[in-house]
């Protein structure tokens, strides 16, 4: 390779010295690998105490002098050499600057080598097809380079073991000043007080059948969060929307009506100069001003265009980025479309989760239910096997929560366009499971939370068209 690749000998003979001498062996071995050296020999004596120190956790000048020997590579390496180094007066404080110099020159080279090695690929594939015809997908072929600089980057954060106490200390810290309060991001206050927020790296399912809502209780967890900027001006949040049935437009819409509370047609009163007449509206139109959301309103995307575009809003909103909603899941293209069901959404999950893990941010996936829930729509509850590709999902969720319209009772005084919605908790890996309830009005979109499911509603069952639901002081009964 004609690519002259970034080392630093001096500091490789450092680290070698310091572990033929005893000093930061641990560290040394816990944190570099042959790789890290670049100059042929070092590789070798470094080799040769690796062996070593995982034989009896020792060495000396002597002892790595003998391994040398035995191994045939004395030679090699040559005497002079070794007493050279080993002979470098070595200051303890000073390993670790030396041990992440090579980390950091190591990572220098892979990204030199991955660069060089696309760039001679396209070279070699374009010189072959006379044209770059080669490169069917550019979202994928991007995606894979991006994906191979990443996990070379993430190398530089990795962290070693952390020692107990050291743990227990910012664990008794993040006690203190909780105070019970929210761990994560705030969304409504009851489904909060089940989640204590959602929080970074979670992948959070929201289930519904069709048309009951789903999208619209999306939005409102989204107004939620950013309600605490009303509060406090100087909290920022960014969230990020990828709309895969509908237009910005449409997204933007439902968000004023549900913030002003008012119907579609309430919006129409708008003068001249495009502002909205009607007052509430007008209100929510300049408060929604300032909100940064950022909706995306693409088709056909894949899960790698995805990955590249929420990687890219964490970067421009500079750690504010609380969380991305997708919806929906059966919206994705897949990479294969030959590929089942049963293939690919099991990829999909785990990129997400991965990506959550990476940007250490929560991503909530707004997904359909099977057609068997769907047409055993009287079940009472729903399930998690409910989940189309439920075995996936259910592995890789960390929070699954099902949206589900319930019944009526004959008592109650809802308006024609209210239901009452019951979201069911039914995966937490972080918290406490439950249920808890919410009067939906559907020409506002707007989702009112009421608190806890009262359990004497325990038997009041799934509405059905077909089934009049009638509550005495007793029982529910089905009429």
């Amino acid at each position: 390779m004609s690519l002259q690749l970034p080392y630093n000998i001096p500091a490789e003979e450092y680290i070698l010295s310091a572990a033929i001498n005893g000093i930061g062996r641990a560290d040394i071995f816990s944190s570099l690998t042959k790789e890290h050296f670049y100059g042929t020999k070092n590789i070798v004596i470094f080799e040769a105490l690796e062996v070593l120190y995982n034989r009896t956790g020792l060495g000396s000048y002597s002892s790595i002098f003998e391994e040398l020997d035995n191994s045939g590579k004395l030679a090699e390496v040559g005497v002079e050499l070794l007493n050279r180094i080993s002979e470098i007066v070595v200051v303890e404080i000073n390993v670790p600057l030396n041990i992440k110099l090579l980390q950091d020159k190591y990572l220098l080279r892979q990204i030199l080598v991955l660069f060089d090695s696309t760039l001679n690929y396209y070279k070699e594939n374009y010189n072959r097809a006379k044209d770059d015809s080669f490169i069917t997908d550019t979202g994928e072929y991007l995606f894979d380079i991006e994906k191979k600089v990443v996990e070379i980057t993430k190398q530089r954060s990795l962290e070693g073991f952390i020692k107990i106490p050291d743990i227990l200390k910012v664990v008794k810290e993040e006690i203190k000043y909780s105070k019970g309060e929210i761990e994560g991001v705030h969304t409504f206050e009851t489904l909060d007080k089940l989640t204590k927020g959602f929080q970074e790296g979670q992948l959070i399912v929201l289930a519904a059948r069709p048309g009951v809502g789903k999208s619209a209780y999306a939005l409102n967890l989204a107004l939620e969060t950013l309600n605490s900027q009303d509060e406090n001006p100087n909290y920022e949040a960014t969230i990020g929307i990828f709309c895969l049935e509908m237009t910005s437009s449409d997204i933007a819409k439902r968000l004023l009506q549900i913030k002003a509370s008012v119907k579609a047609e309430e919006l129409k009163g708008i003068n001249d100069t495009g502002i909205i007449v009607q007052g509430s509206a007008r209100w929510a139109e300049s408060i929604l001003k300032d909100y940064k959301i950022y909706i995306d309103q693409s088709t056909n995307l894949k899960i790698a265009d995805i990955v590249v575009k929420v990687r890219k809003l964490d970067r421009e909103s500079f750690g504010n980025l609380k969380y991305v909603i997708i919806d929906y899941l059966g919206l994705i293209t897949p990479d294969n479309l030959k590929e089942e069901p049963t293939i690919y959404l099991p990829k999909m999950t785990r990129q997400l989760k991965s990506l959550a893990l990476e940007l250490k941010i929560p991503i909530i996936l707004v997904c359909q239910m099977n057609r068997d829930s769907v047409q055993g729509a009287k079940t009472e509850e729903p399930k998690l096997n409910h989940l189309r590709g439920s075995g996936a999902i259910e592995q890789d969720a960390d929070i699954i929560m099902f949206l589900q319209e319930i019944g009526k009772s004959s008592k109650s005084n809802y308006a024609d366009d209210v239901k009452p919605m019951r979201l069911y908790v039914k995966k937490n890996r972080k918290g406490q499971t439950g249920d808890i309830d919410y009067e939906y009005q559907g020409s506002t979109f707007k989702f009112k939370e009421l608190g806890f499911r009262k359990r004497e509603d325990e038997k009041v069952p799934v509405k059905d068209e077909n089934v009049e639901v009638v509550n005495d002081e007793n029982k529910g009964t089905i009429k």
